[in-house]
């Protein structure tokens, strides 16, 4: 019974190992270098969180209205969403700031920017393509990545 357990907690902690190599640690280590330097201000994580809102429906729109050579002006926008993810959790720790209705603006802006980009990538496949199968393709792709009707 001792070697099951053994194997079980070893793998277990190459499991949390490997969660921790995670695409957002760049964004996790900036959001601490910024929410350090932000500690002091008047700003919010829930101000973050709306912030990062309105940079990802910038980046939708360019994305969603340019032509394909445009496109690429999209991206610092739509990619600046794992940078305000990170900081509006790290700045609230800093500030020592917690509330069910912070908690519920994080989640509810990272749905609403998730289903910003998902549709104006299916939109952008359609354009580029012309293929109403491979819009519905994307589209369906990104509801079966986010749900339906989930905040969890």
């Amino acid at each position: 019974m001792e070697n099951k357990t053994a194997i079980y907690s070893e793998s277990k902690k190459s499991e949390k190992e490997f969660v921790n190599f995670y695409i957002n640690i760049p964004f996790r280590w900036l959001a601490r270098i910024l929410a350090s330097r932000l500690g002091n201000s008047s700003i919010t994580p829930n101000m973050i969180s709306l912030l990062g809102i309105f940079f990802v429906f910038i980046g939708c729109t360019i994305l969603f209205t340019s032509n394909q050579d445009d496109s690429w002006r999209a991206v610092p926008f739509i990619l600046i969403v794992g940078l305000f993810a990170a900081l509006d959790g790290t700045l609230a720790r800093q500030k020592e700031i917690f509330s069910p209705f912070g908690s519920w603006i994080g989640m509810v802006s990272e749905r609403i920017e998730y289903m910003l980009i998902g549709l104006s990538f299916s939109w952008y496949i359609f354009t580029v393509t012309g293929d109403y199968v491979a819009m519905y393709l994307a589209f369906l792709g990104y509801v079966f990545r986010e749900g339906i009707g989930t905040l969890s």
